[in-house]
């Protein structure tokens, strides 16, 4: 059976799904995806909300897949969405095709049990809190009952020096020389992943196996990247570098923790002779380190900034010769190492070596940005807030770098190197065209681009209010001022079941502080008071709350239903513009003659918006409002192209028609 019958109203999924209805849009998006099969090209579609595109894609992905004996992999973005397929999708199509193949999930390595590290850390008694001697005890008891060892599965969230202690971390793996290799739940997932024909990835670790030359994931012959407007800044993440001073903390108390007397020294006894010189070295690599990190936060804008590295060899490289020691240190131990059991002697050689060269890699990274020798890149630093509960310690410091334009790395590493790809999202293109994500991710024009619309009644089912009576937002306290009144003033009318988007943390705490005092009879939660998990379930419980959120909030969010009738975006989501990486992509764009507001910042900020707007519906029978309190959506010239590239549903000009909006449709409201 072709993609198309499996769609039909008389198909096995109309079987297998009560109240079935065959969507146009879906069956043209996996018609596209199957001739992209087919002729091993790429494909870029554009499927609005409620199309059902997971499934439009999954079902010509698995139908080709069994048909020539291949894998196919599908990369999300959010976590959501990666339950949703493992959970609901991929079950359902293994009943309703008819098909012999299986799934897999792939996660990080960091999320499984390690049964060697947990067996060390326990002969080592590496905790000396109460409360880590307890979450390490309630670790153990659940390792002797877990299959899949993954921390997800345990009932409470463990601190994280906790579970650091007892995960599996790939350079200090042995694979299978380890004694605990057959018991180890990470090389069972990985053998469920080899005999899989469909892997179901996120882009983090997507990205992570392109640069790790393909190591940390099972060969795929075909790729789905859902959410694909995110790539780009995942992708930045994992072809760039990191170091900050808690990393190296870590790793020196995972040798040797001067205070508890506890690591890797005390776990396989080194001898006097071995044990002192690299006590030695670890106590010069941490001096510099605290030094190091002490000059590096003076060039910065003062704490809680983020401050670009516009010349090289900034400060001193302290840290170089003392890591370059320890790292000789460890390796001369390495050598001598002689346990009476032969094969826990090959582990600790093991270990002690990875230890070794994670003190290279630290140094190869420093070294690359204190010389910014890495090309086509940008480079900055992070100094958090201190934290005044610990004042005795450095604030987190951070050196970063990350490839202005990703476009040739993209096209060389991902886009020749695999076919076909599948790329998707609802919101891949700004004002009808998908010129900003081609030039971005290094797509030639010779790649098909579909899109396929959103099934919803817009003019029926939504509303846009969109007032330019509102101050401009470049007056900062009056914008503000304005624009939480205005959205108490919507709130009122639609008595709640509504978010709030903010672009920034200080809105949202200043936000939610006012609507919580002027709408006492409304729950209004805010991002950061609890998980988002927990706060989406207290949200859609409520069923007439209001959830002041950013970033986060912004996608992947999905709550179907009346719990959420209203979205009220308070301004038009443009990137800081002083931001490092986003002025470094602007200033290379200036080069290079494209105008980096209506290049860059325009149709970025338009791709987010539309991911806004999205939260509103989430199925044909949702209704409600969008709210856009920016003005400048309305009074800048700019914003007809966002306007444009939203779906075309009613507009209200004043609160009056709002409230005319909701009284009509007042039966579908929660107690009303």
């Amino acid at each position: 059976m072709n993609a198309a019958a499996t769609f039909a109203p008389e198909g096995p999924l109309a079987v297998m799904l009560p109240g079935y209805e065959s969507r146009g849009q879906q069956v043209a998006m996996a018609v596209a995806v199957a001739e992209a099969l087919a002729k091993s090209e790429h494909l870029m579609v554009e499927a609005g909300t409620g199309t059902g595109k997971s499934l439009a894609y999954l079902v010509p992905m698995i139908q080709w897949a069994v048909a020539s004996g291949k894998r196919v992999i599908v990369s999300t973005y959010s976590k959501a969405l990666q339950h949703q397929l493992v959970t609901q999708d991929l079950p359902l199509l293994q009943k309703a095709l008819g098909l012999d193949f299986s799934y897999a999930l792939c996660l990080g390595t960091n999320n499984y049990l390690c049964p060697r590290r947990l067996e060390r850390a326990e002969e080592g008694g590496l905790f000396t809190s109460a409360e880590e001697s307890r979450q390490f005890a309630s670790i153990r008891r659940w390792s002797k009952r877990t299959r899949s060892g993954l921390v997800s599965e345990l009932d409470f969230e463990p601190h994280g020096g906790v579970w650091s202690a007892v995960n599996r971390e790939s350079d200090l793996c042995n694979g299978q020389e380890c004694s605990h290799y057959d018991a180890c739940p990470f090389y069972a997932a990985r053998r469920r992943q080899y005999a899989s024909t469909v892997l179901v990835s996120n882009h983090a670790l997507f990205f992570a196996n392109l640069a790790a030359s393909e190591l940390v994931l099972p060969p795929f012959d075909a790729v789905v990247l859902d959410e694909a407007h995110s790539i780009e800044d995942v992708a930045a993440d994992f072809l760039g570098l990191s170091v900050a001073n808690p990393q190296l903390g870590f790793l020196f108390d995972q040798i040797h923790n001067a205070r508890t007397g506890k690591g890797v020294l005390a776990n396989y006894r080194a001898p006097r002779e071995f044990a002192e010189p690299i006590q030695i070295a670890l106590a010069e690599c941490q001096s510099a380190s605290d030094l190091f990190f002490e000059l590096v936060a003076e060039h910065a804008r003062g704490p809680g900034t983020t401050t670009r590295l516009r010349e090289p060899d900034f400060v001193e490289p302290l840290l170089a010769e003392p890591l370059v020691l320890l790292a000789e240190r460890l390796r001369a131990w390495q050598q001598a190492l002689s346990l009476p059991d032969e094969r826990l002697n090959e582990e600790a050689k093991f270990e002690v070596g990875s230890f070794a060269a994670r003190c290279d890699t630290l140094n190869a990274a420093l070294n690359a940005i204190l010389t910014q020798s890495q090309p086509n890149s940008v480079y900055w630093m992070q100094v958090a807030k201190s934290d005044t509960r610990r004042a005795r310690r450095q604030p987190r410091v951070a050196l970063a770098a990350a490839p202005v334009d990703l476009s040739d790395a993209l096209r060389l590493q991902l886009f020749e190197r695999y076919a076909p790809i599948v790329m998707t999202s609802a919101t891949l293109t700004t004002a009808g065209r998908f010129d900003y994500l081609r030039q971005r991710l290094g797509l030639g024009d010779d790649v098909r681009a579909l899109a396929v619309g959103s099934p919803f009644d817009w003019e029926r089912q939504a509303m846009l209010y969109a007032p330019q009576d509102l101050p401009d937002p470049a007056a900062k306290e009056v914008f503000d001022d304005a624009s939480i009144d205005r959205a108490r003033k919507v709130l009122e009318i639609v008595g709640g079941g509504a978010f709030v988007l903010c672009t920034s943390y200080r809105i949202v705490q200043r936000a939610h502080e006012e609507l919580s005092r002027a709408l006492p009879h409304l729950r209004v939660l805010r991002q950061g008071e609890a998980s988002r998990e927990r706060l989406l379930d207290e949200f859609k419980q409520d069923g007439n709350g209001v959830l002041v959120a950013t970033a986060t909030f912004w996608q992947g969010i999905d709550v179907p239903g009346d719990a959420l009738r209203c979205v009220i975006l308070m301004r038009l989501p443009f990137s800081v513009p002083d931001e490092p990486l986003i002025e470094a992509r602007m200033e290379h764009l200036q080069v290079n003659g494209i105008d980096p507001f209506y290049g860059y910042q325009v149709p970025q900020a338009i791709i987010l918006l539309r991911q806004g707007f999205g939260r509103l519906l989430r199925t044909k029978n949702d209704r409600g409002l969008v709210a856009i309190l920016d003005p400048r959506a309305v009074t800048r010239q700019y914003g007809r192209l966002f306007l444009e590239s939203l779906p075309p549903c009613r507009r209200a000009r004043n609160l009056d028609e709002v409230e005319k909006f909701f009284e009509d449709f007042a039966a579908f409201l929660p107690n009303k």
